[in-house]
């Protein structure tokens, strides 16, 4: 009686063991995509940065130096305690997910009077525009395109 009560455990212990090691009903990890890029240049591909909010609009240069200046007036270096981080920033930022691959009614999303709009000239002549519309509705962003 006792043998099979032996031979019983240790084939439910083998079993347990085999399942731990296999298991099953294991769930496959989460693949994690990375969020979209709007574009992705290098800090020192941007020659100038037009910045556009329904209040105002500035304009910024950057020189032989490299050092930033505003664009009018003209020679007027920025504060580097406030600019240092946007030529980084705006050398490629991402959006948190695509909702739609083209906008057939810009305005639902603030689009079409957008509450900013950033224009980056590239130093091959290329242009790069963000529009950023109404705020979502969690407020945690702003929709963009």
């Amino acid at each position: 009686m006792r043998l099979k009560a032996t031979v019983t455990l240790i084939f439910i212990g083998a079993l347990v063991g085999i399942l731990a090691l296999v298991n099953p009903f294991k769930q496959a990890p989460e693949v994690k995509q990375d969020p979209p890029w709007f574009y992705n240049v290098t800090s020192e591909d941007i020659d100038r940065i037009n910045i556009k909010t329904r209040i105002s609009e500035e304009d910024f240069i950057r020189q032989d130096d490299a050092a930033w200046h505003f664009a009018d007036p003209a020679g007027i270096p920025v504060d580097l305690n406030r600019w240092s981080g946007i030529p980084l920033l705006l050398s490629g930022p991402q959006s948190q997910r695509i909702l739609y691959d083209s906008v057939e009614d810009p305005e639902k999303f603030g689009l079409l009077y957008p509450t900013a709009s950033v224009t980056v000239y590239l130093n091959n002549d290329d242009t790069l525009i963000v529009i950023l519309g109404d705020e979502t509705p969690d407020g945690a962003a702003h929709y963009a395109q």
